[in-house]
């Protein structure tokens, strides 16, 4: 059963609340490795990934929130990119980056690249992914991001 309406909208404001953060943190980096400021980020819902995920949407039927940072111009489609990955995801039921490791084959809809991650967040199970950095890069963003998430929704202690 998909992420219900509540559910979605509450990812989605942790989502948008956690924003600031990731942008300052991307400026940060781009600034240290000389990179263009260009970058992709979405929240996807993966109730079901890795079974029969094609029975409720592709990504961007399943998108929660997505955000692009672009200062400078775009050299690919991030956004592309970044479902692509969440593409495959879904169908395998695991992180990209595990997949790609493993030497696992690609389907030629997906994108054989790391940084679509899939975890738990308010109790609800997502794909966050990530596109525009360097190789192996958009991975550990999209897990920060988990982390972010996670945080925001965690019950009070």
């Amino acid at each position: 059963m998909p992420i219900s309406n509540d559910g979605r909208d509450k990812i989605a404001k942790a989502f948008k609340n956690a924003m600031p953060a990731v942008a300052q943190m991307l400026h940060v980096y781009t600034e240290g490795a000389s990179a263009p400021e260009r970058f992709f980020l979405g929240v996807y819902d993966a109730t079901d990934a890795g079974g029969n995920w094609a029975a409720v949407g592709d990504p961007e039927a399943r998108a929660i929130a997505e955000h692009e940072i672009r200062v400078s111009d775009w050299v690919n489609d991030h956004a592309a990119i970044a479902r692509k990955k969440v593409r495959a995801a879904l169908r395998t039921g695991r992180n990209t980056g595990d997949v790609a490791r493993a030497g696992e084959a690609f389907q030629d809809d997906e994108v054989p690249y790391p940084g679509a991650c899939i975890a738990e967040v308010g109790g609800h199970k997502v794909v966050v992914s990530t596109s525009g950095l360097r190789g192996t890069e958009d991975e550990p963003f999209s897990l920060l991001v988990i982390q972010l998430l996670q945080r925001a929704l965690a019950p009070a202690t």
